[in-house]
């Protein structure tokens, strides 16, 4: 397999001599390093001294605008954050031994039969491929030793062979002194046995000389080699002693069972008695028919020289009268053989993979390598013997295999063997033939067995099939059942050899740099087939490799890091002061893949190696993840925090802890669930490690404080003014410094810690929110740390200058969170319970869901976009239909004109005096009519099509694909999720066709972006920082493509980054009427159509208000009479409408704004088009007009109880959706 030459690290070299900070940072000290993280913060004189451990830090990685490459969004499994955080791994206690030992029995020569005939002294009597009858008595145990030890050896080479010939009781005894030599190991026992060899529960020992027989019970011999063991019976009538075996088994089973019941014995290992295989030659009363071309030893053959015995059994099945019987044997030995055997194996392994179980593939040819050999060619002595009706047995049972297709193959390949002796490479047909046909099945049902032998391919000497890499790669990037399907045939130890000595400069090292991954991740437990043997430090300098691509580079840190748990070898390399040192400089890559694969290394090297590592200064590490957290990737903010857990410890400075915590918490408004989860892991484990000053004694007067602004809130902890959306490092890194040296620093940081366990108490996402609430009862068991001293303290100031001014008491904000359950003292125990047990919290902290999502992006990178066209096809198979009724269509009504009067303010008493016609259609509407379970509460159209997207009182959301257009005349509901709350808002941007960014606002002041490609939201977050308030709507539309903008009650705009997932920007509403006290609160919030940073904010109280984010002042601000409930555009002009029926229109190239409706009483909802408006009363009956001519207004009498209605944006089309869950589209013109 050294193919390539080996990779040249020389380049290695030059870390070493390099010149830098962060190599001299990392001189050797007297201190361990947990020993030096105790004072790592400290100066000489005691002072804290942060920014000097900063300053020699390179951040100039921070200012890289690198997208991540990692383009898929986090998956719905990925969200489920209760399944990814478990480890990965399993237990080593899980896995097979590997047979250390092979002890062969086989009796005198002259135990052998004979046949029965006139001549029989001419019949060959075959054993080892011999005539037993031309070798001397004298040699035949020195011939036999070397022909099977040779055969085990070319199997696995280092293994311990034992031969018993002749055999007796003395000898069979004996056994029981293998076994303690080999406490652990699996013993092969491989009996070669005389006729009558065995009878029922005996075996019967013959002695040659004497001719006399000895039976020895094979309970006994299963008791002397125990378990693991496994056996090979090639003799007459072997499934009876596998019956026994079974029998004794189950006995010893029972009597464990019983033992073990005892209390004595519940910290003992129990034996498992299950752990033990057999292969017999014969079914039980079968024997061997007495054929003189046919070995004595068949089953023997079959294992140690497979091919010969096929052509052996070939040319006596079909070729028995062309070769003479006694040259059959000199034939096989006078041409070359060795080519065949690897289509033979291959065909082998091809045909146990179609009929056996994954789990029982795994068994039995991935554990053990003499196990998977003899269970291989067991399948082929089954196909030999079925023309002698013999049956192969085996304990665990395999299936009868012998109408597999691929034995058709191997008697062809026989065939050209047999008839042409000239003809080269004949064998690699088999090969190449199956290459052809997984091409050409590439997108249908590809069987076990194909994939099996292409998996072989890739193995064979020659080096014309590298290739096949990517050709297995690219099918296991199609769907995570081709990788499922990869997996259950892989030979892994072959594949990760032939990975350890490819060159990283060949074209196709990416490939099966992926396979190895791929199998990893699909199947943990292959981890534990790396052994000792294998030299991993090359796997580990990969890292550092030069002209890797990041896709490269991330496979090789993933596979590392899978490692790590399950191979010391591995850490000890990793570990090494040589290695840390090199790899420090790694983590200033500018390229985002690149720094995110290394700092997910670096947390499993510090996760499974903290203990190991060496006298190095752990400053270094944990300052380069502090300056990563400010990174714009949101997956290296979430992995710089996982690197952090692992600094907090018990034995550490408290100060170096704070600086930790401190440095982390302004991303409590992090977009992104992955970084808010890895967060409260962070507070979780310091509240562990530190948990003794949280007793009753030390929290009193703890303020738990809520503001309009999450910028508000950090300037709040840190004492000083802090804008979150054009935060640096370096201004930051000033504020901390500055916060820790006040005197009362342990009292501010635990209220801190309160916050933050309360505030994600009601984070969005469901498994955050659980994991809080746990530590909120943990702590509340510690002390009554929600006393009645305890004080909620509401700051509502305007801007960050005034952080400390007190909230007004007739605000709306206060009124909510008196009147909920938003107290910390309704959920405190007992102070009996203070004394709990809290070992349960201690694993808060530990997740593996980063990791796992980083991994499954890597593996699943390309099939996303192989997906991404084709899904919604796909999905369409498994919809379900809604009914629908057809009626005429809509016919054109007369409008009369009514001019109406430009003005820029309006008077709210003014009357308008016009006349009305309100037009009544009857069966002349053409209604689809969509069924559903419960009241619509919000509709969107989706651009382009008929397609709506819908949300339920029942909490669900549904994207119906619509056909009518089509004349299909049906819907599908191609999607359908449940969300976690009521929706407030519902937005939708679309990519293209076929994908759909939906964007949701709930009333507890949360928002979640949702793709339709995907069955929950790729982000969550709370976008409004009052998190006591859970009766305000919150209203959230995109910027551009890019930005998410929303607002909720009094608190101002929030921008919101959607590819960094972290906050952009935050500005008030600074409103100039008198009455911005108790109804200020925001109603309606639109973007301008022609510029993104334009805002059009609507208010309870009838105030509508156009704010340019670029500006400090607002565009216009104007009183209306009642509450604008809607705030839409056509592209050149935005309309807005009032409670009572009002609408009115900003014409995009002009300051004022214009009356361009008249008042038709209360409504629910409004929406507009390019040349309609549509209304809902509060009586639940839709209104239509043209803009053109308002005069006429048509009533829908055909639907009723409508709670909200819609107008597509292009189309002549309208929605409405009512009470009792009926959704009626309709056509509103030709």
């Amino acid at each position: 397999m050294q193919r390539h030459p080996s990779p040249d690290y020389g380049y290695y070299k030059e870390f070493e001599d390099s010149e830098g900070e962060a190599s001299e940072s990392l001189c050797s000290s007297p201190n361990t390093f947990s020993k030096s993280m105790e004072n790592a913060i400290l100066s000489s004189d005691n002072e804290i001294n942060i920014v000097s451990c900063f300053n020699n830090i390179d951040k100039s990685f921070l200012l890289s605008n690198t997208p991540n490459e990692l383009c898929p969004n986090l998956a719905t499994k990925d969200f489920n954050i209760q399944e990814t955080q478990k480890e990965i791994v399993i237990r080593y206690q899980n896995q097979t031994e590997i047979t250390e030992c092979i002890i062969t029995s086989i009796p005198h020569p002259n135990s052998f039969p004979k046949i029965a005939s006139d001549y029989s002294m001419m019949s060959p009597n075959i054993i080892g491929w011999i005539d037993i009858q031309s070798l001397p008595p004298a040699d035949f145990n020195t011939f036999v030793n070397s022909y099977l030890k040779k055969g085990y050896q070319k199997i696995k080479e280092h293994i311990r062979f034992l031969q018993i010939f002749n055999p007796n009781i003395e000898k069979m005894n004996n056994l029981i002194g293998i076994r303690r030599d080999i406490p652990v190991g699996r013993i092969m026992f491989h009996f070669i046995g005389s006729y009558n060899a065995v009878e029922g529960k005996n075996l019967y020992l013959a002695n040659g000389k004497t001719k006399e027989y000895q039976s020895y019970p094979v309970k006994k011999l299963f008791s002397n080699l125990n378990i693991p063991s496994g056996f090979i019976f090639d003799c007459d009538n072997g499934g009876s002693l596998i019956y026994n075996l079974e029998k004794q088994s189950n006995k010893l089973k029972s009597a464990v069972s019983i033992n073990f019941s005892n209390p004595e014995n519940v910290f003992s290992k129990k034996p498992s008695y299950d752990d033990w295989f057999a292969f017999s030659l014969t079914s039980e009363r079968e024997k061997l028919p007495l054929c003189q071309n046919l070995p004595r030893d068949f089953l023997t053959c079959c294992i140690i020289s497979p091919v010969d015995i096929s052509i052996i059994c070939h040319i006596l099945q079909y070729y028995k009268i062309s070769f003479p019987s006694n040259s059959l044997i000199a034939l096989i030995k006078s041409r070359e053989t060795d080519t065949l055997y690897a289509a033979l194996n291959a065909i082998c392994e091809g045909v146990l993979t179609d009929f056996l179980s994954n789990d029982m593939i795994y068994t039995m040819l991935r554990t053990d390598p003499i196990i998977a050999h003899c269970t291989k060619f067991f399948a082929l002595a089954q196909f030999l013997l079925i023309p002698y009706n013999i049956h192969p047995i085996s304990r665990p049972v395999l299936p009868l295999m012998t109408s597999h297709h691929l034995w058709m193959q191997w008697q062809a390949t026989i065939d050209i063997w047999v008839s042409n002796s000239t003809q080269s490479g004949f064998s690699d047909s088999i090969f190449l033939n199956s290459i052809e046909s997984f091409k050409y099945y590439w997108n249908g049902q590809i069987s076990n067995s194909l994939l099996s032998i292409i998996n072989n391919i890739p193995y064979l000497e020659s080096e014309k099939y590298d290739y096949i890499f990517p050709l297995l790669a690219n099918y296991c990037m199609k769907s995570a059942k081709n990788r499922q399907q990869f997996v259950s045939v892989v030979l892994f130890i072959n594949l990760f050899q032939k990975f350890l000595c490819f060159n990283p400069q060949d074209k196709h090292f990416e490939s099966i740099c992926y396979l190895i991954l791929c199998t990893l991740k699909t199947s943990p437990k292959l981890v534990f087939s790396i052994g000792k043997e294998y030299d991993l430090t090359t796997l580990c300098k990969l890292v550092f490799y030069p002209s890797l691509n990041w896709k490269s580079h991330a496979y090789i840190c993933s596979i590392i890091s899978m490692i790590i748990p399950a191979t010391r070898m591995i850490r000890l390399v990793l570990c090494s002061y040589d290695y840390l040192n090199d790899f420090l400089k790694l983590l200033f890559e500018k390229r985002s893949s690149f720094l995110l694969s290394n700092i997910i290394l670096l947390q499993r090297i510090l996760k499974y190696s903290f203990d190991e590592l060496p006298q190095i200064d752990p400053l270094n590490f944990a300052t380069v993840s502090i300056v990563s957290i400010f990174h714009s990737n949101y997956e290296i903010r979430a992995a710089s925090l996982s690197v952090l857990i692992s600094f907090l410890r018990q034995n550490s400075s408290k100060n170096f802890n704070y600086m930790i915590i401190l440095f982390s918490i302004f991303l409590i408004s992090d977009m992104s669930y992955m970084v808010r989860h890895l967060l409260l892991n962070l507070i979780c484990k310091y509240i562990t490690i530190d948990a003794s000053i949280y007793t009753t004694s030390s929290t009193k007067n703890i303020q738990i404080t809520s503001t309009h602004a999450f910028s508000n809130l950090i300037s709040f902890w840190m004492n000083e003014e802090i804008d979150l959306k054009d935060i640096q490092f370096d201004k930051y890194l000033l504020h901390v410094q500055n916060i820790m040296k006040k005197a009362n620093l342990t009292n501010d940081f635990k209220n801190i810690i309160y916050f933050v366990i309360d505030y994600f108490c009601r984070d969005p996402h469901p498994f955050i929110k659980n994991t809080a609430q746990q530590m909120k009862t943990f702590l509340s068991s510690r002390g009554k740390m929600y006393s009645t001293e305890t004080q909620i303290n509401i700051t509502t100031g305007s801007s960050s200058s005034s952080l400390n001014s007190s909230s007004n008491p007739k605000s709306p904000i206060n009124s909510l969170i008196q009147s909920s359950d938003s107290s910390w003292r309704d959920s405190v125990l007992d102070e009996s319970d203070s004394d709990n047990d809290t070992s349960s919290h201690t694993t808060f902290y530990e997740s593996e869901a980063l990791f796992n999502s980083i991994t499954n992006q890597l593996i699943k990178i390309e099939s996303y976009y192989l997906k991404k066209f084709s899904h919604i096809k796909g999905l369409n198979k498994s919809l379900h239909r809604l009914s629908f009724t057809v009626g005429k269509p809509l016919s054109k009504v007369n409008h009369e004109s009514l001019e109406l009067k430009r003005s820029r303010s309006f008077d709210t008493k003014e009357k308008i005096n016009s006349y009305v016609k309100t037009v009544t259609l009857q069966n002349e509407i053409d209604i689809q009519k969509l069924n559903f379970n419960s009241r619509i509460n919000k509709m969107i159209f989706v651009n382009d099509s008929l397609d709506l997207i819908i949300t339920t009182n029942d909490q669900y959301i549904y994207l119906i694909e619509n056909n009518y257009m089509k004349n299909n005349k049906t819907a599908n509901v191609i999607w359908k999720q449940h969300i976690f709350d009521g929706v407030s808002d519902l937005r939708v941007q679309n990519d293209n066709y076929y994908s759909k960014d939906i964007l949701i606002s709930t009333n507890d002041g949360c928002c979640s972006l949702w793709n339709s490609f995907q069955k929950s939201p790729n982000v969550i977050f709370r976008a409004d920082s009052n998190y006591l308030c859970e009766l305000v709507p919150q209203f959230a539309t995109f910027s551009g493509k890019s930005y998410i903008v929303s607002s909720r009650g009094n608190s101002g705009l929030s921008k919101w980054d959607i590819n960094t997932q972290r906050l952009a920007g935050e500005w008030m509403h600074t409103l100039n009427h008198d009455s911005y006290t108790n109804f200020n609160i925001i109603s309606a919030l639109h973007i301008h159509p022609l510029h993104e940073n334009i805002i059009i904010s609507g208010f309870n109280d009838g105030c509508l208000v156009a704010i340019d984010l670029r500006q400090k002042e607002n565009i216009f601000e104007i009183k209306l009479s009642e509450k604008i409930i809607s705030v839409t555009d056509d592209g050149n002009n935005v309309f807005a409408a009032t409670a009572n029926g009002e609408s009115f229109i900003w014409d995009l190239q002009k300051v004022d704004l214009n009356r361009c409706g008249l008042k038709r009483g209360k409504i629910m909802s409004f929406d507009s088009n390019t040349e309609n408006f549509i209304f809902t009363s509060n009586e639940g009956i839709p209104f239509l007009t043209e803009k053109t001519n308002t005069s006429d207004i048509l009533k829908i009498k055909e639907v009723s109880d409508v709670m909200v209605s819609v107008l597509h944006p292009n189309k002549k089309y309208a929605a409405c959706g009512s009470r009792n869950g009926e959704v009626n589209v309709i056509s509103i013109g030709p």
